[in-house]
């Protein structure tokens, strides 16, 4: 590792697309356009979620659910989707 990066830090390149998602209801926005009728049995049947939570996620219902954590990130895997958390950066002006 480089010298100028601390011990706890791993930096890495990943060629991705990604976007900001600024609150619950823009993550279950995103979650409810990903899941249709495919994905819907996929992720009953193939990953064990019920189809009642994942006809939870479609809208336009997915306003009001509010999966748990553990749910959420098993689900965003099933979906091929990475989440990466990222720390506010406070900009001096």
């Amino acid at each position: 590792m480089n010298n100028s990066i601390p011990q706890s830090m791993v930096v890495v390149h990943m060629p991705h697309e990604g976007f900001v998602v600024e609150d619950v209801e823009g993550l279950m926005n995103i979650l409810a356009e990903k899941v249709d009728d495919t994905t819907t049995y996929k992720l009953s049947k193939e990953h064990g979620f019920s189809t009642r939570t994942v006809h939870r996620l479609r809208k336009p219902n997915c306003g009001s659910y509010r999966p748990r954590v553990d749910s959420l990130i098993e689900i965003l895997d099933a979906l091929g989707i990475q989440m990466i958390l990222v720390p506010k950066v406070k900009v001096k002006t």
